[in-house]
């Protein structure tokens, strides 16, 4: 429905009002004047976090460490426990310890076995089922039992005894030691 305006035409018509002008405070420009100064905030905060953060030049690269392999590191070890001289001090107990905690160290970085949890029986079956360490199997046996001789059962082995368990861990990592294939080896 569309509804008009009553107009009485017996009067003349009224001429176009101009356009008013109105009063403006303060008040009617906070609102620009408050989002540009945000707006400034915003840019200058951005500005200082992505200076701040640019870093401007690219670190200087350090030499290279040498990263210390297992085998190193067990070697190392090993030459350790053989300066501090338990066995010679009558302290048998804590050198099998130390000893079988360096060979268990070596053979859980080295074969990804979890050695330190296993009781000797159940290391040594894992070694007869690998094919780097079933080659050295009688003497894992002999280091291992012998130790647990020494630290359970309180017995006193040979001076001989001794450094035998002391060479063949030796012999083992070093027997053991993962060899680095390189390219010009791998072609030949």
């Amino acid at each position: 429905m569309v509804q008009t305006v009553p107009v009485d035409t017996t009067k003349p018509f009224k001429p176009i009002v101009d356009i008013m002008e109105v009063k403006t405070t303060w008040r009617d420009y906070i609102w620009y004047v408050g989002g540009s100064l945000l707006a400034l905030g915003l840019i200058a905060f951005v500005i200082y976090y992505f200076l701040k953060n640019k870093g401007g030049k690219p670190p200087v690269p350090q030499p290279a460490k040498h990263v210390e392999t297992p085998t190193e590191k067990t070697l190392r070890l090993l030459v350790e426990l053989e300066q501090k001289q338990l066995w010679q001090r009558d302290q048998v107990k804590q050198y099998y310890t130390e000893l079988t905690d360096i060979l268990r160290s070596y053979i859980e970085e080295r074969f990804n076995t979890p050695a330190m949890e296993l009781t000797t029986d159940e290391l040594l079956l894992v070694a007869k089922r690998h094919r780097d360490m079933l080659k050295h199997y009688e003497a894992l046996s002999m280091i291992l039992q012998t130790a647990d001789m020494a630290k359970f059962a309180k017995a006193q082995p040979l001076p001989q005894e001794h450094t035998d368990a002391f060479d063949h861990t030796k012999n083992f990592v070093a027997a053991t030691k993962p060899t680095v294939v390189t390219e010009n080896t791998a072609k030949q």
